[in-house]
C-alpha cells in the first residue's frame, strides 16, 4: 500500500515539474499574423524574427504595453492598414541591415503613436528603428515619454527612415525632443524618382525636428 502511494506522489510531482518547462519554451517562439494584437503590461511577445506580421486583410490595431522583441531580425512588418500604439518596449536585435518596425508596400491608412520605447541594436550598415518603404503613413507621433532609437549601425543609425518612390509621412510629431535632446534621430533617404512635393514635405518635417532638437 505504501509503495503504490509513493508511486502516485512521484508521478504527480513529475507532471508538475515538466509542464512549466513546456510553457517556458513557447515564450520564445511566438509569431502572430494578420490579426489585432493587444500585448498587456508585463507580457512578452518574442521570436527570432518578426513576431508580428500584418501582411493581408485589415485594418488592424497593435496595442503594446509590454515587450515585443526579435532576437535576430526585424520585429514588426506592416503591409496593410494598421494603427500602432506603443507604451511599452518594441525591440530588435540584428546583425545585418534591419529595422524594428517596417511599413512595406503599404498605401493604406496607417499611423504610429509611441509613448514607450522603440529601438534597434544593429551591427549592419543601415538600421532604422522605424522604416517607411514604398508606403504612406498619416502620422508618426513620439510623445513626451517616448524614445525612438537606433544604435550600433556602421554607416547610419536613424530613428525614422523614409525611402523609396511613393513613400510619405503626412505628419511627424516629436513632443519629447524639447526636453531631452537627441532621443529621436530622423533621416530621410529619397530615391531619384521621389516626387518634388514629397521631397519638400519630408524636408520640412526634417527641418522642424532639427529645430526642436536644437
Amino acid at each position: 500500500m505504501l509503495i503504490g502511494y509513493t508511486k502516485s506522489i512521484l508521478k504527480w510531482f513529475a507532471i508538475v515539474v515538466f509542464v512549466p518547462t513546456l510553457l517556458s519554451l513557447s515564450v520564445d517562439a511566438q509569431q502572430l499574423d494578420n490579426q489585432d494584437v493587444d500585448n498587456s503590461f508585463g507580457s512578452t511577445l518574442s521570436n527570432p524574427s518578426l513576431p508580428i506580421r500584418q501582411l493581408t486583410g485589415g485594418p488592424f490595431t497593435i496595442d503594446n504595453a509590454g515587450t515585443i522583441e526579435s532576437t535576430n531580425g526585424n520585429t514588426i512588418r506592416i503591409d496593410v492598414d494598421t494603427t500602432l500604439n506603443n507604451t511599452g518596449l518594441i525591440d530588435a536585435d540584428v546583425t545585418t541591415n534591419g529595422q524594428t518596425i517596417q511599413f512595406f508596400n503599404n498605401s493604406g491608412n496607417n499611423s504610429l503613436t509611441n509613448s514607450g520605447t522603440i529601438r534597434i541594436e544593429s551591427t549592419g550598415a543601415f538600421s532604422p528603428a522605424i522604416k517607411v518603404q514604398a508606403s504612406t503613413v498619416s502620422s508618426i507621433t513620439n510623445t513626451a515619454t517616448g524614445t525612438i532609437q537606433s544604435s550600433g549601425a556602421t554607416t547610419v543609425a536613424e530613428g525614422i527612415r523614409v525611402d523609396d518612390v511613393g513613400s510619405s509621412v503626412n505628419l511627424i510629431t516629436n513632443q519629447e525632443a524639447s526636453r531631452r535632446r537627441g532621443q529621436v534621430e530622423l533621416a530621410a533617404f529619397l530615391s531619384s524618382g521621389t516626387p518634388p512635393a514629397l521631397t519638400r514635405s519630408i524636408t520640412r518635417d526634417l527641418l522642424q525636428l532639427r529645430v526642436a532638437l536644437g
